[in-house]
């Protein structure tokens, strides 16, 4: 399978680019007609966490141009930020339709994921990633991003049920060959890293991914980045994923800062280090506005509010990081809770 890089430092021109790439190399074949889905990154309402407008725009009326109708759709990780999420995207200025993946009864079950059912009535569907780093599956690009299309509530289960990098990254795995999408087109323009998927810092990775299959661009973009502990990455060659070829040739790379150290997500340790040294999100009161999303997004319910204040249950926290994941205002950290403890 082929990855296109293009070296790319800002948002203009893009459509042209991002065009020229299709055309040139015959990645799609539309009809006059057609009915073309863009599921970009609309996890909140932070302009770092999500898909640029800049980038959504382009990439709608390149597909206008062709002929298709075009929408635009995700399941955002925070429902309370609809509106924000509107506003910053800039979805209102883009000569396409939105809509949101909210309604949890209008979905089909493939190979036992509830997907949103609206995803059956498009000819055309492309990925539309943002490059970031993420506190549990270290980065976040083709193919996480289509974990949001699984509506609603139904999200938090997986992370119960795969509560740490790699069994997380293997259910992504198994996602990933049950949703088909026709086009990946990640943006690594201008990336984050460190505290992601919601709360890093600005890179300048300085380029644009093209590709039909969203795990091939995945591990492209993290060799590229020398990321070597990528779970997704790791679990897809271990199963024989074939190395794809890479077209376009690129600087070298920023230095990228990840959330953790490789030891701790290197496999079969991870059992070990969460009895041993648990990583367990510590509150910032100083940061805390008030507003639960934690408490709500807490898949074991571990989270509640006391007079004003966030309070953990450690016993029932799982270390998933969705509580720091939905955190628009950088309020939880990762702690190692026994580190100090232990080496006194």
């Amino acid at each position: 399978m082929k990855v296109f890089f293009e070296e790319k430092h800002d948002y203009s021109g893009l459509k042209n680019i991002i065009g020229d790439t299709i055309e040139r190399n015959r990645l799609l074949r539309l009809k006059n007609g057609d009915r073309v889905l863009l599921k970009p990154n609309l996890l909140t309402d932070k302009p770092l966490a999500i898909s640029k407008h800049e980038m959504i725009k382009a990439v709608a009326e390149v597909f206008i141009e062709m002929g298709a109708h075009v929408d635009i759709a995700d399941s955002p990780g925070n429902a309370d930020s609809i509106d924000g999420i509107i506003r910053v995207a800039g979805l209102d200025s883009i000569p396409a339709r939105y809509y949101f993946f909210d309604n949890e009864n209008e979905k089909k079950y493939i190979n036992s994921f509830p997907v949103a059912k609206r995803i059956e009535d498009y000819d055309v569907i492309v990925n539309l990633p943002r490059l970031k780093t993420h506190i549990l599956t270290v980065m976040t690009m083709g193919v996480k991003n289509l974990y949001g299309f699984i509506p609603g509530r139904p999200k938090k289960s997986y992370h119960v049920s795969h509560p740490d990098p790699y069994s997380f990254s293997s259910m992504l795995l198994s996602l990933y060959r049950s949703v088909k999408t026709h086009l990946t087109i990640l943006d690594g323009i201008i990336g984050m890293q460190g505290n992601g998927p919601n709360n890093g810092d600005p890179i300048e990775t300085g380029f644009i991914a093209i590709s039909r299959d969203p795990l091939a661009l995945d591990i492209a973009v993290a060799d590229y980045l020398n990321v070597k502990n990528f779970p997704l990455r790791n679990l897809s060659m271990e199963q024989g994923f074939r190395y794809p070829e890479i077209i376009g040739e690129l600087p070298p790379p920023p230095a990228i800062d990840i959330p953790s150290g490789p030891l701790l997500r290197l496999p079969y340790v991870g059992r070990l280090r969460r009895v041993a040294f648990p990583r367990k999100p510590r509150y910032k009161r100083e940061n805390c506005t008030g507003c639960m999303a934690c408490v709500l997004n807490c898949p074991t319910r571990a989270i509640s509010m006391v007079y004003g204040n966030i309070l953990i249950n450690y016993s029932r926290c799982i270390e998933c990081y969705t509580c720091i994941e939905v955190c628009n205002f950088d309020a939880l950290e990762v702690y190692n809770l026994n580190l100090k403890r232990r080496f006194e």
